[in-house]
């Protein structure tokens, strides 16, 4: 256990044991399971992570900068004429 829990330090001790239960004392197999078990936790970290850079914090909403000039009328627009 002692060499399980350093080889996975954010790992709880009783994920760890389970799963070398689970595999029958399996150390081969419990690590590859642990290792899989790591990797989608960063995966999901990683995630909830870029969400929370997506979505503006309240109080912070930021808004478009304020149009300058005329716009362009239909024909312009549509004709790519602008000046």
């Amino acid at each position: 256990m002692t060499d399980f829990k350093v080889m996975f330090p954010d790992m709880d001790a009783e994920v760890i044991e389970a799963v070398l239960r689970a595999n029958n004392g399996a150390v081969d197999a419990t690590i590859d399971h642990l290792l899989t078990m790591s990797a989608d936790n960063e995966a999901e970290k990683v995630m909830h992570d870029q969400m929370d850079g997506a979505i503006p914090k309240k109080g912070k909403i930021e808004h478009p900068p304020d149009y300058v000039g005329n716009p362009p009328s239909y024909q312009q627009a549509t004709q790519g004429t602008l000046v």
